[in-house]
């Protein structure tokens, strides 16, 4: 899961704004990247779009999080350099496990696929006692307009223009706003307005106690459960139930999400505001296709998941995924 949140530290000459999910400032990129037009998922255990890549001619994995704006790199990958090459400034990152101080360094050489790039910002993990479980990718550093997660067929496809149309899929198009570089969508809940966050790097969706108070959940205070954040962090959250979860035209009756205290949306803005993070164990059920250029997420549900059952019968599958 990644949970995060930055803020700005000075330091010599710079100073930058990181969020973690570990969530991050834009990628400076000084590279040439050719267009990939699909990269396959690795084999993982995590639930998520994690990809091979080659960080200084290592070989690795990295997730490809759409709630990160910049990557981050464990120190173990400079080994095959001289030094970090360190740069004056320093990323202060929150995650589940509380706030964090990276070093930002320039990163010799990253590819992925087809595309690659040099002399590359990153913030770099250097602390044993802060392990991550793989590398962070921002979806910014690709320059495509559409980016389009298959996740039923674990790759996902990078190109410009316009979404590829899925034919005979049940589809919903929202247009969503940025804040800090985030992609935050309307939703509602019970009926009350909201907004979430897509978030590739959280495996759990998880609700502030604003939104679930607003919309109304019962909460369980005998069934909890342990969220681990991407820095290996865990903490305990009560699962709620709410009605009518609503994601454009999808909607989902009855679902159980675990409602979380934690300083991720204090530091968004958004402690007194209803939001949630909207996690892998609803984006799984989808392709989901982000248009950067016109702002935009189409929901669309896979063929053979919707059958002739249409909306109702994924709707009914989401919430027993939920109910795990």
């Amino acid at each position: 899961m990644s949970q995060p949140v930055a803020e700005t530290r000075q330091s010599g000459r710079g100073v930058i704004l990181v969020l973690c999910a570990l969530l991050i400032w834009p990628v400076m990129l000084i590279a040439s990247a050719a267009e990939q037009p699909t990269l396959s998922f690795a084999e993982s255990s995590r639930i998520g779009p994690v990809l091979d890549v080659q960080i200084n001619g290592v070989a690795t994995t990295a997730l490809l999080d759409t709630g990160a704006t910049v990557a981050l790199i464990d120190d173990q990958y400079f080994a095959t350099t001289e030094a970090p090459n360190f740069l004056a400034t320093e990323a202060r990152i929150l995650g589940l496990g509380g706030m964090r101080q990276y070093p930002m360094a320039s990163l010799a050489h990253l590819s992925v696929g087809t595309s690659s790039w040099r002399d590359l910002r990153v913030a770099v993990n250097t602390n044993e006692s802060f392990p991550v479980e793989h590398s962070i990718l921002p979806i910014s550093l690709f320059p495509t307009s559409i980016i389009d997660f298959e996740f039923n067929e674990s790759r996902v496809h990078l190109y410009d223009g316009r979404p590829k149309r899925v034919r005979n899929a049940p589809k919903s198009t929202i247009r969503y706003t940025e804040n800090q570089r985030l992609i935050f969508m309307p939703i509602k809940i019970n009926g009350a307005k909201g907004l979430a966050l897509l978030d590739t790097g959280a495996e759990r969706s998880f609700v502030n106690h604003a939104y679930a108070r607003r919309a109304k959940s019962i909460p369980d205070e005998y069934d909890e459960e342990r969220m681990q954040g991407s820095d290996l962090s865990t903490k305990t959250a009560h699962l709620h139930t709410f009605r009518n979860f609503e994601v454009g035209d999808f909607e989902i009756p009855k679902s159980r999400i675990p409602v979380l205290r934690t300083d991720l949306f204090e530091e968004l803005g958004y402690a007194d505001t209803p939001m949630m993070v909207l996690g892998m164990d609803f984006l799984k059920h989808f392709r989901v296709q982000i248009d950067r250029r016109r702002k935009r997420i189409t929901f669309v549900q896979p063929p053979e998941a919707s059958g002739r059952q249409g909306i109702g019968q994924q709707s009914a599958r989401i919430s027993e995924y939920f109910d795990r």
